[in-house]
Parts: structure tokens; sequence; C-alpha cells
């Protein structure tokens, strides 16, 4: 995740790693979120990235693996 306008961390940093991953077959998925800075300030955005990271964890929580058996 990046914003668009990010200046201490660039989006560009993000899309590298973004493309790294992917090429390894790891599950990834880049948000960048235009006229944001490195704060995510809008609280719609905020609320959102949020979300996304909350939903990241639980798709990868090595306890609930084991909870499914995978």
């Amino acid at each position: 995740m990046a914003g668009g306008e990010d200046w201490r961390c660039p989006p560009s940093q993000s899309e590298r790693l973004y493309v790294a991953t992917r090429k390894q077959d790891i599950d990834a998925k880049l948000v960048v979120y235009p006229d944001e800075h490195h704060n995510i300030g809008d609280p719609d955005r905020a609320i959102h990235r949020l979300e996304e990271i909350l939903a990241w964890y639980e798709r990868h929580d090595p306890a609930r693996e084991e909870q499914l058996g995978e």
C-alpha cells in the first residue's frame, strides 16, 4: 500500500515489492491511494487500508491455517 504522493516511501518501492512477490507466486495486492502522502489522511481511505490489512492477516494467519488443516 502506498500514497500516490508519498515522498518518504515512493509508490515505486511498493510497485517493485509487488512485482517481486508476484514473480514468486506469493499472494500480493498493490493498493495506491491517489493524492495521499505517507499517512493516509482521508478517513474512508484510512478505513479501507485497515480493512485490507486485516483481511490479509485473516487469510495468512498460521493459527487459522492449522485449524483448517492446511
